[in-house]
């Protein structure tokens, strides 16, 4: 066995001399990684109409970007950018074959090509008896919603003129009194709309300013009988028309009337049809059949508004 071992070093140090020693060489060259020489593709950032495609942010907008991009679900602020400029600017938007810019989560045109649609359902309180401060309140929030490219926004009961939780009006049946159940109820019966009337008209344009479908709930004036209604819009800020409640609750009479027993409107919209009907009406079997059997596609329940 030494002789064996002996003859193996022979051949190895024999080896070793022929090399010239050149395994001493590369062994410490060998252990290291190869490093990949990148090629050059060109410039990432191809100029646009002689600009450059990278573009700086204000400071003060990086945030709100950021943020923005996060809620949205986006996988780059690119396309949250795209898709702000399709909610301002829609007709500044570029084809781009290549890409797939349907892919683009929360604008109006991918949800309508995969048959979805985002609605927003607003849960907020009236500014009572002041109807011009609570249609201010109501723009915040549907710009709000837009924002998030919602396409349907619905508000609750009577978000117009305020729900009369808690409000008492015994006295007002009583004749020349002067009492401050009274007063209260002039008040309430004064931040009513009228339909057709300018509340109507702004509501209109505040639809078409956000394309948002608008479905309202308002305390309608009519004379001096009030009612429980809902006001339908479309995105392209037109006023489609209204339904009135049918069955007040025992407390709602005191204030409410209840509105005639017609067909139940359904209003065909670029979303879909849209119809809706008011609290307890929609506990009424009848009522939700025949709006299903009209074909409505979103039934929008409207509940009453926390004072």
């Amino acid at each position: 066995m030494e002789s064996q071992s002996q003859s193996v070093d022979q051949q190895q140090q024999t080896l070793h001399a022929e090399n010239g020693g050149e395994e001493e060489e590369a062994g410490p060259l060998s252990l290291q990684p190869i490093k990949k020489q990148r090629r050059y593709k060109g410039d990432r950032h191809t100029k646009v109409e002689g600009r450059d495609r990278r573009i700086r942010i204000p400071l003060a907008c990086c945030s709100g970007l950021f943020r923005l991009t996060r809620e949205m679900g986006h996988r780059t602020h690119g396309q949250t950018i795209q898709w702000l400029l399709q909610q301002s600017r829609p007709e500044l938007v570029l084809p781009d074959p290549t890409s797939h810019p349907n892919r683009l989560i929360g604008s109006a045109t991918s949800c309508m090509a995969k048959g979805r649609v985002r609605a927003t359902v607003v849960q907020a309180s009236t500014v009572f008896f002041d109807t011009p401060a609570t249609i201010d309140k109501a723009e915040r929030l549907i710009a709000g919603a837009a924002a998030y490219g919602s396409q349907l926004v619905v508000f609750p009961e009577a978000f117009l003129g305020g729900y009369p939780r808690g409000l008492s009006f015994e006295s007002v049946a009583v004749s020349g009194t002067s009492t401050e159940d009274n007063e209260e109820f002039l008040k309430y019966h004064a931040s009513a709309i009228e339909i057709p009337g300018p509340e109507v008209d702004r509501l209109a344009k505040i639809a078409g300013k956000y394309k948002v479908h608008l479905v309202m709930g308002v305390v309608e004036r009519a004379g001096f009988s009030l009612f429980s209604t809902i006001l339908f819009f479309d995105s392209m800020g037109q006023y489609l028309g209204k339904h009135r409640k049918l069955m007040p609750i025992a407390s709602e009479r005191v204030v409410w009337c209840s509105g005639e027993k017609s067909s139940l409107p359904l209003y065909g919209t670029t979303i879909g049809k849209v119809g809706g009907l008011l609290y307890w009406d929609n506990r009424i079997p009848s009522l939700r059949t025949e709006l299903y059997a009209k074909g409505t596609i979103y039934h929008c329940c409207l509940l009453r508004s926390p004072r």
